[in-house]
């Protein structure tokens, strides 16, 4: 049938291929570079972006920190001015030699109570011209109190409510540290001068320490010096006693002069640790103040420099993957150009062992019609193959329901490049029977391919072999809920085995103190020590004890048995007691012997022609249909 068979043409030369080869393989290379370069690169951005916001989100926090307490220092000491102007108006409308104690103020008290509030817990005191501490309650007296305050040098002229800073100092009974804030008193003829709010100095401290940020953070109050040379440390926590009013020119000192408010990222002057420190200078009388607040940078970026070594052996790991994902690209090129050059080998063996082949193959174009079609087709449908060449399905005799089946499982294999199933059945020249079909759209035309290999197998046998096989797994699991039952008092040492057991065997049952002996004069002798190992691993080691197993019946028939069980141990280790079931399995092992030896058979016919079975896997898309083939015409019937 040479001047019948077409056979589709060889694809490109060997020396294009591998021209096409090197190219793909440089091109490989360059995109594993830049994967890698892009990845390397992509960490270290994500590195540096996470970097900048864990400090971006700690300034922002330590900014609104310092805004905070610099509002409650503003609020205690616009609440004190307050307070000294209630007293002064008091003191102006008293005729001089008249103390308050002789106009009680009803709102003193309220007064008193509202000063100690206050977050900053303050205390108010009359001064005189020489910084001496005044009684307000008898001033027509002149009575001067035991402590005062030295009047900071320069601050006679201060006429316009600013408050002055003073130094910390150590006054009371029990002594304690305090900040006196100084406000020029208006003329009046009782002799008052100044007027004094203290600020406990632990309370601020306390206060401040309330809102560091971590044990190596830090909160301090400064004072503007008023030339704007430096400034002086008032207040600070951690506290050090010995910093108290040191005058400092550092980074802050220097991020004033810029805006009364700000964040910088600098190493701080007292302690000399990199920090994030935030600043607010308040407003008003009190401008010759600055609260600022420091964030440790090392303990800021404590979580994102243990992240990194994360980062770098994921990011190693990826270039790995990378690296051997590209090289097994390259071996699969490389493996895919030999492929080709085994295809154009194989392609020249074509015509010569597929007439050879005992399956059916045709070829069959994108309207259906065949193009070849081997010998076997005649064994099938009992048609000769040039019966078959021109004409489609619908030609043959195909009912038109089975020819749509058939025609939309060919375009299928032709859009998809994929190996396309059918299963079914019909009625030949040996009668009804099962066939396997497998459609392959040809690679010879490139991309888009112009013809489709059928092959089709005759599965009768095997298809009988499994119906009968599930036939009996259907008997046998239905007969498993009625299993033979057996179990040994391992103590007692008394086994029990089933009556029907020996029955069904043609064996009377033996004494209960002879069953073992019994049953290991029916084991078959190759089976015999099997059997005792696998009884001895469960007891010693408790590996399941599951085994099939021959027994001779009466008549000295070989029986396969399954048998499982299970043992109980005590507390010490030793096994107590086992049970388990007998299944007779004999008809089922017969049948999966079956099973086998077709296979076999089949294996064996397949290899006498290994050209026609295709490498791609059989994936079943059963579709039943049974196209009836006879001597002269073709008639198909569909069944469900």
């Amino acid at each position: 049938m040479g001047d019948q068979t077409q056979v589709s043409q060889p694809g490109p030369a060997a020396g294009a291929t591998g021209a096409a080869l090197v190219v793909q393989r440089r091109l490989l290379a360059w995109l594993t570079v830049g994967a890698m370069a892009l990845l390397v690169a992509s960490v270290v951005g994500f590195a540096w972006h996470e970097q900048s916001q864990e400090l971006g989100s700690a300034a922002g926090l330590t900014q609104r920190r310092a805004d905070r307490l610099a509002g409650e220092l503003q609020q205690t000491l616009e609440v004190a001015g307050v307070a000294i102007q209630q007293i002064e108006a008091r003191l102006q409308r008293l005729p001089a030699g008249q103390g308050l104690s002789s106009n009680p103020d009803e709102a003193a008290g309220e007064r008193a109570r509202l000063l100690r509030a206050l977050p900053l817990a303050l205390e108010v005191h009359a001064l005189d011209g020489q910084g001496r501490a005044l009684e307000l309650a008898a001033v027509d007296h002149g009575l001067v109190g035991t402590h005062g305050h030295p009047v900071p040098p320069g601050a006679g002229d201060a006429r316009d409510g600013r408050w002055i800073a003073g130094d910390p100092v150590v006054e009371g009974t029990p002594p304690q540290r305090v900040l006196p804030l100084l406000r020029r008193a208006e003329a009046n003829p009782h002799g008052v001068a100044w007027y004094s709010t203290d600020l406990l100095h632990s309370t601020l401290v306390a206060h401040f320490g309330a809102s560091r940020s971590s044990e190596h953070g830090g909160v301090a109050l400064f004072r503007i010096e008023p030339d704007g040379s430096a400034i002086t440390l008032l207040a600070r926590s951690p506290s050090n006693e010995a910093e108290l009013g040191r005058r400092l020119q550092g980074p802050l000192h220097r991020a004033l002069k810029t805006g009364a408010r700000g964040v910088f990222d600098d190493v701080t002057q007292i302690d000399g640790r990199a920090r994030i420190v935030g600043y607010r200078r308040l407003s008003g009388p009190a401008q010759d103040l600055v609260v600022a607040v420091g964030t440790d940078r090392s303990e800021v970026l404590a979580d994102w420099r243990a992240s990194l070594p994360v980062e770098a052996a994921v990011t190693l790991g990826m270039l790995g993957l990378i690296g051997f994902g590209a090289w097994r690209l390259d071996r699969s090129l490389l493996d895919t150009a030999g492929s080709i050059e085994a295809l154009h080998d194989s392609e020249a063996q074509f015509r010569a062992l597929a007439d050879n082949l005992p399956d059916t193959l045709v070829r069959l174009d994108r309207a259906g019609r065949h193009l070849y079609a081997n010998p076997g087709v005649e064994r099938a449908t009992g048609l000769p193959p040039a019966a078959f060449l021109g004409k489609t399905n619908a030609d043959l005799g195909m009912p038109q329901a089975n020819v749509e089946v058939w025609m939309a499982t060919l375009a299928r294999a032709f859009d998809t490049g994929r190996a396309e199933h059918l299963e079914f059945s019909y009625p030949g020249p040996l009668g009804l029977r099962d066939w396997e079909s497998m459609v392959v759209a040809e690679s010879g035309h490139g991309a888009n391919p112009q013809t489709a290999l059928v092959i089709s197998r005759d599965v009768t046998q095997r298809r009988q072999a499994e119906r009968a096989l599930r036939r009996s797994e259907l008997r046998f699991r239905l007969a498993a809920s009625f299993g033979q039952v057996w179990d040994w008092d391992i103590a007692a040492q008394r086994v029990e085995f089933p009556q029907t057991f020996w029955t069904a065997l043609g064996h009377e049952a033996p004494p209960e103190q002879d069953a073992v002996a019994a049953f290991e004069s029916i084991l078959h002798p190759d089976d015999r020590p099997r059997w005792r190992q696998a009884l001895r691993d469960h007891l010693v080691r408790r590996t399941p004890y599951a085994l099939q197993y021959r027994a001779h019946d009466a008549a000295g028939h070989v029986h396969w048995f399954q048998t499982q069980g299970q043992a109980l141990w005590d507390d010490a280790g030793r096994a107590t007691y086992m049970a388990g079931t007998t299944f007779d399995i004999t008809e089922r092992h017969q049948l999966e012997e079956a099973v086998r030896a077709s296979e076999v058979r089949q294996r064996h016919l397949l290899a006498s022609s290994p050209a026609v079975i295709s490498s791609r896997p059989w994936r079943p898309m059963r579709t039943t249909s049974s196209p009836a083939f006879t001597r002269g015409s073709l008639e198909t019937s569909a069944s469900n």
